[in-house]
């Protein structure tokens, strides 16, 4: 698929979209794992009649996720004008001075997401795993390095934090900048707060949350979704009212709120059997 990225990429839109989506749903990387989607959405409520459709819209975005890949270093402009600016939380994110938070989730679109923020001006930071820490990291390193460096050149002087990530927050919220940092995966350790996305619960560091309570600086909601009908993304934002006593909270309820709204777009599918069933013990 990245072959087929670099490609298509040459394209218009209107023309790379549709044959990625093409391609990945014959012989897309995520084929094989289809049962892990279906339990997913099974667990959600989701009926069988919509599964399979979900499931196709799934390999449809991952197909364009590899030209994004090729669009994010020097053809950017072409993501900007298949981009909705309009709704209200958006415009108000915009229209904040100083430093954020935008708490994600892992989806399709979130490294384009980090750009188009770049492109309206924000100083874009992003609280990240060391690149070669994934599993695929030695056959994929030398493409997850090339697209940090093609999303970092929109971000205004931030940076991607891969270590020392609670004192390189901390500068970056001082130096004014937007931190943006997932919250979707289990991470149990000192400071791990639990969350539960439905009936399933699992614990991950909550020390962006905290320093930006610390600062007092707004936190949002964010992530980016597509829409076929409109040939467009849209920012799916809210500003989050965040409770120090229970600071993992609000992000629970956005993201519970997000999957039902567009159950497709979370990749963490990939691992969410994982997570317990069972209230888990805070520490």
């Amino acid at each position: 698929m990245i072959a087929v990225g670099r490609l298509l990429a040459k394209l218009p839109l209107r023309l790379a979209y549709p044959l990625a989506a093409h391609v990945a749903l014959r012989s897309g990387p995520f084929r094989a794992l289809a049962n892990d989607f279906f339990t997913y959405v099974s667990a959600i409520g989701i009926t069988q009649e919509k599964q399979h459709a979900l499931w196709a819209e799934v390999l449809r975005h991952n197909g364009m996720f590899f030209v994004n890949h090729f669009l994010h270093a020097s053809k950017s402009e072409q993501l900007a004008s298949v981009f909705d600016q309009s709704p209200l939380p958006w415009q108000a994110f915009l229209a904040q001075q100083g430093p954020a938070l935008v708490l994600t989730c892992h989806h399709e679109f979130y490294h384009t997401l980090l750009v188009l923020a770049g492109l309206a001006g924000k100083q874009v930071y992003f609280v990240a795993a060391p690149e070669d820490s994934g599993p695929l990291a030695p056959w994929l390193l030398p493409h997850i390095r090339q697209q940090h460096a093609n999303c970092a050149r929109h971000f205004n002087g931030g940076s991607y934090l891969f270590r020392h990530r609670r004192t390189a927050v901390r500068q970056a919220f001082e130096d004014g900048g937007v931190v943006f940092s997932m919250h979707d995966f289990h991470a149990p350790g000192p400071g791990s707060h639990e969350v539960r996305l439905f009936d399933r619960g699992y614990q991950v560091p909550a020390g962006t949350v905290e320093l930006a309570l610390e600062y007092g600086i707004p936190i949002y909601f964010g992530a980016l979704v597509w829409d076929d009908k409109a040939h467009c993304y849209h920012p799916d934002f809210q500003p989050l009212n965040v409770n120090s006593e229970m600071p993992m909270l609000a992000y629970a309820e956005a993201m519970n709120n997000f999957l039902r709204r567009h159950p497709a777009s979370w990749h963490g599918w990939q691992w969410f059997s994982q997570f317990s069933d069972t209230p888990l013990q805070e520490s």
